[in-house]
């Protein structure tokens, strides 16, 4: 077969397969709906962790964990999850649609969580900022 046929029936396929996943429901977001499935994933990649406390995003697609190792973040990407567990206090930002927060890690640099009320996001930054007793102690 002649090479400059190859090229785009490769294009074809490719964009065939990624329609075709998408139309059976495999491009669909996870999100978190409760603490226990949250602390199933964070288990994935922190088996040696305790945790003691969780708190989902307004849009399920992010939680703070308070583990006996510190406070986590996890967030969904995709249908799969990724998680830091990180040293308080840490730089976070106001946005529309909820906070920023900039991770001391170039593989996770900033992560935008959905919050809907500013009682949620003042909740977050107090976490973040190490002023809320009962995530810090």
């Amino acid at each position: 077969m002649p090479l400059h046929i190859l090229g785009p029936m490769v294009l074809i396929g490719i964009i065939s397969i990624g329609i075709l996943l998408h139309l059976l429901g495999n491009s669909k977001r996870m999100v978190f709906t409760n603490a226990d499935q949250v602390i199933d994933r964070w288990h994935r990649e922190h088996p040696e962790t305790s945790v003691e406390r969780v708190e989902i995003s307004d849009s399920g697609h992010q939680a703070l964990v308070k583990t006996d190792a510190g406070i986590g973040l996890i967030w969904v990407m995709g249908f799969d999850t990724a998680s830091r567990i990180i040293a308080l206090p840490i730089e976070t930002k106001n946005r529309q649609s909820g906070i920023s927060i900039k991770l001391n890690d170039f593989t996770a640099p900033r992560i935008k969580v959905d919050l809907n009320t500013e009682q949620n996001q003042s909740h977050w930054i107090a976490i973040l900022a190490a002023k809320e007793p009962s995530w810090t102690t």
